[in-house]
Formats: structure tokens, C-alpha cells, sequence
């Protein structure tokens, strides 16, 4: 037979789960868009979603709070702006690449919602499908509420497609909500 270590003393200590004294619990309503925090917050928040905050990685492996209602921080905008300057342009006149194309701006619209927990419209250049059933270049606002056609804003002016998505984030009811990111051509 066998004995513990302990046998001929007291028992040791079980190790704790509550946080200790020296662990800093934060408590996320006191942050705010853009603060700066570690990955193990940034992990917590991103685990619970209720709140809406999410813990956004930067490139430089820095994480940074977003909040659902409030504006994108500055270098969280910009590293959503380089992930779509990123994107590959398809511009061909084929159904295989107006579904390439397509994609491209509902991933990136996507993935985009996933990090951040806001609602992202991707304004994207590529191969469009247009209600007279041509197929060609041009803008497309992804992940955008639709018109009363029941489209995306479509169409060859950049400037157009995104004033007429802001205008279509303006009538939700709560447009703060929602990011739009362009894509540089």
C-alpha cells in the first residue's frame, strides 16, 4: 500500500478557480471603444457575446474593445479597410465569377461582423449580375440592407453605391449598428 505524501500531515491546499486578490477582474461596462486590453479579456468577451463588446486583434497582436453602437476605433477601421484593399478582384463576365466575386464581399462582410460584433457592409469591386441578367465589373454593397427592389445597392459609381447603402443604414432602427467598409480601387 501506497501512501500520499500527505499521509502523516495536513492535506495540501486544492487549488482555487475564483480569481485572487491579485487578479484584476474588469468589469466590461467600464471599457470603452478603442481601450486597449489583453487576450484573456479579449478571449472573455469574445465568449460572451450578450453584451455585444468584442476583444478585436490588431495585426500587431494587440487586442482592442468594440462596442456594437459605437463607431469603429481608428485602427480597427483601418485593419477592416486593409482586409478589403486585400480582397482579390474578380472582374470577369461569367456566372462562376459573379459567384467568386460575390463571395469575396459576403465573407469579408462577414468575417468582419464575427470580429467585431457590429453589422459590416462590405462595399466591394468585382463581377455583378445585374436584373437585365448581364454580367460585369462593378461596385456591390454586401451585407447591405436591401432596396425596394430587394437588392443590394449595385452600380459603376463607387459613390453612389455607398451613398445609397448609408442611406439604406439610415432608415434602420439602429443604424449605429452598422459599419461600411469601402473597398480602395
Amino acid at each position: 500500500m501506497e501512501l500520499e505524501p500527505w499521509a502523516f500531515g495536513e492535506p495540501p491546499a486544492a487549488e482555487s478557480t475564483e480569481p485572487t486578490a491579485d487578479q484584476d477582474a474588469v468589469d466590461p461596462t467600464t471599457l470603452e471603444a478603442g481601450d486597449t486590453i489583453d487576450e484573456e479579456l479579449a478571449r472573455e468577451l469574445n465568449r460572451d457575446i450578450t453584451d455585444g463588446l468584442r476583444g478585436y486583434e490588431l495585426p500587431d497582436g494587440t487586442f482592442m474593445v468594440v462596442r456594437p453602437n459605437e463607431p469603429l476605433p481608428p485602427a480597427v477601421r483601418a485593419d477592416a479597410e486593409a482586409k478589403a484593399a486585400a480582397l482579390p478582384v474578380v472582374t470577369g463576365t461569367s456566372v462562376e465569377e459573379q459567384t467568386a466575386s460575390a463571395s469575396n464581399g459576403l465573407n469579408l462582410a462577414s468575417t468582419l461582423s464575427f470580429l467585431t460584433g457590429k453589422r459590416i457592409v462590405a462595399v466591394v469591386y468585382g463581377t455583378v449580375a445585374f436584373t437585365d441578367f448581364t454580367i460585369r465589373p462593378a461596385w456591390r454593397a454586401a451585407e447591405s440592407p436591401l432596396n425596394e427592389q430587394g437588392l443590394y445597392p449595385i452600380g459603376d459609381d463607387r459613390d453612389a453605391v455607398v451613398a445609397e447603402a448609408q442611406a439604406l443604414v439610415a432608415q434602420q432602427s439602429n443604424p449605429a449598428e452598422w459599419e461600411i467598409i469601402v473597398q480602395p480601387r
